[in-house]
């Protein structure tokens, strides 16, 4: 419990040893969503997410491609324990009053730029849940 409460803190996901891939593979298992629409949330075409979620591919998300993988999975490790798949689905997709009205979807654009207000979010739902 106490290693669960140091890597929120800490901003750390339980994915950190985990390879990219294997992050795109979680996302679609978790998110229950279609390809095509992972890939819209992760700014790619239905094709690349295939080769990624693919055993015989070796293709794997690069530069913005890994950030924005790598972010996404952080997040949705944050919501996964208060949200269903569709409420996780729904928190990237609606308009945030603390992100002046954008989505935080429209923010993955730029994942570095916007990475530590999206966990804190992410993070502050979680802890919103337990209070």
């Amino acid at each position: 419990m106490r290693q669960a409460v140091r890597d929120v803190v800490e901003g750390r996901s339980v994915h950190d040893d985990v390879e990219l891939k294997d992050r795109v593979r979680w996302l679609a298992n978790i998110l229950h969503v279609p390809q095509a629409e992972l890939a819209e949330l992760l700014f790619t075409n239905q094709r690349q997410i295939q080769r990624w979620l693919s055993t015989t591919d070796q293709a794997e998300p690069r530069g913005d491609d890994a950030w924005r993988v790598d972010l996404v999975a952080r997040i949705v490790n944050h919501l996964r324990h208060v949200m269903t798949a569709q409420g996780v689905i729904y928190w990237f997709e609606s308009p945030h009053p603390d992100l002046k009205g954008e989505t935080p979807a429209s923010l993955l654009k730029e994942p570095t730029e916007h990475a530590g207000a999206l966990i804190r979010l992410a993070s502050g739902a979680r802890s919103h849940a337990a209070s």
